[in-house]
């Protein structure tokens, strides 16, 4: 008797193969940089999360200074709040507040400019207050959001910056709102999310950033 020899190939035949791969192939294109995508929105998130809890200790601080000025201080809630303006990572500039760790400053930062004339000074960094469990970091580098990159000095998504506007000009309350570096960023003042570019965006251009404080000059 005679077997009959069956025409069933065992395994895949290389088109099976090609056509396998390349439906792979676009699944990956098309759920890579979604991934991609969801990861950079929760970072953003994240920053605009930490903005907010640092506008909370930020008032803070400028709360306790207030309550704490000698009686022969006339600063308001608003001078102290002015000098926390600039990158919070910028420990360099001359009336930085969120972190004061200038050779020769100690305790004891630069004079608030206030109408009582010098003498007037917070006593302490906004950091300062700041548990150490509290002190955020940027969540594109990492880095702890007082000190270097955090500065201001390079292009690095996350970035804070504290601007203030007053709104109506020349009359109006003062308006604070943290704007900030994004992905797509080309310079260390070209803010993300129609945040506008510089240091004095229009108030519609802040308010696309995170509010701190509405304050009477």
């Amino acid at each position: 008797m005679f077997r009959q020899k069956t025409n069933n190939p065992v395994g895949f035949t290389l088109i099976e193969i090609l056509m396998v791969a390349a439906i792979i192939g676009v699944m990956l294109a098309v759920i890579i940089p979604r991934a991609f995508r969801a990861q950079v929105d929760t970072k953003y998130s994240i920053v605009r999360q930490t903005a907010a809890e640092l506008g909370q200790w930020g008032m803070t601080w400028a709360q306790r200074n207030l309550e704490a000025q000698s009686e022969t201080v006339t600063c308001k809630l608003n001078n102290y709040a002015a000098k926390l303006v600039g990158y919070t990572g910028d420990p360099s500039a001359a009336d930085n507040y969120w972190a004061i760790k200038n050779a020769g400053v100690g305790n004891q930062g630069p004079d608030l400019g206030c109408p009582s004339g010098p003498g007037a000074r917070a006593g302490m960094s906004a950091e300062a207050i700041m548990p150490e469990d509290k002190k955020p970091k940027n969540p594109f580098n990492g880095v702890d959001y007082f000190i270097a990159p955090n500065d201001g000095s390079a292009v690095s998504a996350g970035v804070l910056y504290l601007v203030v506007v007053q709104d109506p000009p020349l009359s109006g309350p003062m308006n604070y709102y943290f704007i900030y570096l994004g992905t797509d960023s080309t310079s260390v003042t070209s803010w993300t999310a129609g945040m506008g570019s510089g240091v004095t965006p229009t108030i519609s251009q802040a308010r696309n950033g995170v509010f701190m404080a509405r304050l009477a000059q």
